[in-house]
């Protein structure tokens, strides 16, 4: 085979070979484009049979390797890839997957009818936009309408994932199309292999249609328990278990960053200031779903909780940070709807850990949606006493509950009304309310 040297202005190539023992030169025609976001391929064939040695098509330098469709090997026949980042088609409607590394669209189309020579005359084909070229269905409808899967031959597909998308060997790996009238499906595709080191999915699927690798929404929550204390006037430290991984992250006046990371999947976030929402979507564009919606409480079988409890909670934790160590309650979610419970103890030096730590120093306190309380309950006990502490009653908020029954020093309470630090306060009530930790904890 003959190849001519690539285009290196837009990645293309032309290839040309010899038929068999004749001198007829069949020509193929090979180009690709590459962004940061999206990747554009067409491969096509203009003779009516491929060689065996054709029957895989690269494009890109083999980051997108495609067969050509076992009943498309005689045909003349255009094949388009498109890779974009992002998911252009599941629209606003509730899904329980979300895309991993990005969405290929897979196409086949018929290739054009060429001018004939008759005698002294060369006939074109006179075109309008609809007829320009017309997509091939695969597999082929049946004689009512829906895709005949029953003599379809499997499609072998393999393409390069982003660097930045993390994935571990627990992580279940399903590939999923794109159906117009019912969204993402995993039918008709099997054989699925990834490869960690080089980041290469493969796969075999019955139809050629948008494909996307796709990963349960709720692969990382709900959460184990979390943490929250603050090592400095303006600086805090959040620690969240999480269903796969631990995750550390660092919160100051506008920023949240994120810590202890070695992964190079997340080495261009890492130890790195953003605004809460900006890197929370960074950490969903690498395959890490911190980001739950209300639906996916009946998706994990969790009870959901009241919106309005969960914002009066992160007001007043917003405050309380400077003076509490603040973590997740295992009772939080026996509690009713309309109730938040958290753990507090005072923090005065700022302790990222404590060198003695008994429960008795711990109170728990429970948010409703205009009022609040602290109760009995203890993690260490194997049923939840709901009774308020003895002497106690609910107030409006936490402050005037720690100062009329006295559970705090009274000269510490300024703390929690310190309004010179309301941007590093803004930034925690952002972070928790994106990552809804009060209402997706267990523990």
């Amino acid at each position: 085979m003959n190849q001519q040297p690539k285009d290196q202005k837009d990645g293309g190539q032309v290839k040309t070979y010899k038929s068999g023992d004749t001198n007829t030169q069949k020509i193929e025609i090979n180009k690709f484009h590459a962004y940061a976001d999206v990747k554009y391929g067409i491969w096509v064939n203009p003779n009516e049979k491929v060689s065996n040695r054709q029957r895989h098509i690269d494009f890109g330098d083999k980051n997108i390797q495609v067969d050509i469709p076992r009943p498309m090997l005689n045909k003349k026949v255009i094949i388009r890839v498109v890779w974009t980042s992002f998911d252009a088609y599941s629209g606003k409607e509730y899904n329980k997957d979300f895309i991993v590394g990005g969405v290929l669209d897979i196409a086949l189309f018929d290739f054009l009818n060429l001018p004939k020579r008759a005698k002294s005359w060369v006939l074109k084909y006179d075109y309008d936009t609809t007829e320009a070229v017309k997509k091939i269905q695969y597999p082929s409808p049946d004689s009512t309408g829906p895709l005949s899967y029953q003599n379809a031959s499997p499609v072998k597909v393999l393409y390069t994932l982003p660097s930045n998308i993390y994935l571990t060997p627990n992580d279940t790996l399903r590939v999923a199309a794109w159906d117009p009238k019912t969204g993402w499906t995993s039918d008709n595709i099997d054989e699925i292999k990834y490869d960690f080191e080089k980041k290469l999915l493969t796969f075999s699927s019955l139809r050629l249609a948008p494909l996307a690798l796709v990963q349960d929404r709720c692969t990382d929550y709900p959460y184990a328990s979390w943490e929250l204390r603050c090592i400095e006037e303006q600086k805090a430290i959040l620690d969240i278990k999480g269903k796969r991984q631990n995750l550390r992250f660092e919160i100051g006046p506008s920023y949240v960053m994120l810590k202890n990371r070695n992964e190079p999947e997340l080495s261009h976030i890492v130890n790195k200031k953003f605004a809460p929402g900006v890197l929370l979507r960074e950490l969903y564009r690498c395959g890490i779903n911190l980001l739950p919606v209300d639906k996916d409480a009946e998706a994990s079988n969790i009870p959901s909780k009241s919106l309005e409890a969960e914002l009066k909670a992160i007001y007043e934790i917003g405050f309380a940070v400077r003076l509490f160590y603040i973590k997740s309650s295992k009772w939080n979610m026996a509690l009713s709807q309309d109730k938040i419970l958290v753990r507090m103890r005072e923090n005065l030096e700022f302790d990222e850990e404590f060198a003695e730590d008994q429960e008795k120093e711990w109170k728990s306190v429970v948010f409703g949606p205009n009022k609040c309380s602290v109760i009995k309950a203890r993690d260490s006990s194997e049923t939840l006493d709901e009774s308020m502490l003895d002497n106690t009653e609910t107030h409006a908020n936490l402050e005037l509950l720690l100062k009329k029954h006295e559970l705090t020093n009274e000269e510490w309470l300024f703390r929690l009304r310190e309004t010179e630090f309301i941007g590093f306060i803004d930034t925690i009530k952002r972070f928790f309310r994106l990552t809804h930790l009060l209402t997706f904890t267990l523990g």
